[in-house]
């Protein structure tokens, strides 16, 4: 089992290539150094974080990518998710 923090970070790192990979063919953000662009990795992890942990459902509220990198994210880390 992986710790909180490590979980965090794994997701994080998971979700913010996700987004670079997106960005290269959607053209939506000039650079990935951006305010923005780290605004729209922000939101992702959030919802796919707390989707992997059970808090939210995916909804209306969330883009299509952003239901699919959160389905990957439970589907690759939720058997790592820490014992409480």
């Amino acid at each position: 089992m992986l710790k909180y923090d490590d979980l965090i970070k794994h997701t994080m790192t998971f979700v913010q290539g996700a987004c670079v990979e997106w960005n290269s063919h959607s053209k939506q953000f000039i650079h990935v150094t951006s305010h923005d662009f780290h605004d729209f990795v922000f939101r992702t992890h959030i919802i796919a974080y707390k989707y992997l942990q059970g808090q939210i459902p995916l909804d209306g509220s969330c883009s299509d990518f952003e239901c699919e990198v959160a389905m990957n994210v439970k589907k690759i880390f939720g058997v790592h998710l820490p014992k409480e």
